[in-house]
């Protein structure tokens, strides 16, 4: 219970950025060091990255993507955790690794999402 205490607090006041598991899989090689903590839900088959509060609203959208801003509730694996059936830190906080530079994660999202979807078209 404490170590579920602890994950959840490192994890207030931060943006979240939400993608495709498969998406995911081709971004975090190409982020290398320079990516943070990351958690996996293998039921939903997505990736959530933290970012820097503020951070998401200034992103362009990508299709299937979503950012969430201050507020969002995200389900937060215990610090430990780091396999399982459902939710899991991929890429554990620690450190000093939590935040991933929003600008890096978009140019490294977007092609990959415009390769799997296409350009996001008016209106949408």
């Amino acid at each position: 219970m404490q170590q579920e205490r602890q994950s959840a607090e490192a994890v207030r006041n931060v943006d979240v950025v939400r993608a495709p598991s498969f998406i995911a899989d081709q971004a975090l090689p190409r982020l290398g060091d320079e990516v943070g903590a990351v958690i996996r839900d293998v039921y939903l088959h997505r990736v959530y990255w933290l970012l820097p509060a503020g951070s998401a609203g200034a992103w362009m959208p990508l299709r299937h993507v979503e950012t969430y801003g201050p507020g969002a509730s995200v389900e937060v694996p215990a610090a430990d955790c780091t396999k399982g059936v459902r939710r899991f830190w991929q890429v554990p906080p620690g450190r000093g690794r939590l935040l991933t530079d929003p600008e890096l994660l978009h140019d490294v999202l977007r092609p990959l999402v415009l390769r799997a979807y296409g350009p996001i078209e008016p209106g949408w």
